[in-house]
């Protein structure tokens, strides 16, 4: 009897170390789970920021364009420029765009945001203003093209593009 009773506390003891092998395997996997979910969250917080630096970069060219209602000429002011060429490429791609800083601060963080204005012409406002032969008063408006992008280094990026009509 004895014999099977050393057998059996053997058996006992594997069994014991299988468990605990087994309870480890799911305690890793899990942690791996909580730090990857952790990362994202980060990420997401992250972009949110950008989102918001960067709309409010816009709100910001939107204010200057409220403010400057007569600024017919973009010549020489930073981040403005006049009505873009069709044939050459985006602005917002071409690496020598001055941009101008918004200069934000949200919850705390520096958001480092950008824009560029672009006077696009007159515009039909509403569009189908202009559909008949004679347009009529009032409906061609001041149209200016604003692009914002978040701006910081090794962050989540956000570039947005909103039409403004005077």
């Amino acid at each position: 009897m004895t014999h099977s009773v050393t057998q059996q506390r053997g058996m006992a003891l594997i069994v014991s170390l299988l468990l605990l092998l087994a309870i480890t395997m799911i305690v890793l996997a899990a942690s791996r789970g909580t730090g990857q979910q952790e990362r994202m969250t980060a990420n997401l917080y992250d972009r949110e920021l950008a989102f918001q630096a960067t709309e409010s970069a816009i709100r910001i060219a939107e204010q200057w364009l409220e403010a400057n209602p007569n600024h017919g000429d973009f010549t020489g002011v930073a981040g403005r420029y006049p009505q873009p060429d069709p044939n050459d490429p985006p602005r917002w791609r071409d690496p020598a765009t001055q941009w101008q800083a918004a200069g934000l601060a949200l919850g705390g963080l520096q958001q480092d945001a950008e824009f560029i204005i672009e006077d696009m012409g007159r515009w039909p406002d509403p569009p189908d203003c202009a559909r008949g032969s004679t347009i009529p008063p009032g409906c061609l408006s001041q149209t200016y093209r604003i692009t914002a992008r978040s701006a910081a280094a090794d962050r989540a990026g956000i570039m947005l593009q909103v039409l403004f009509r005077r």
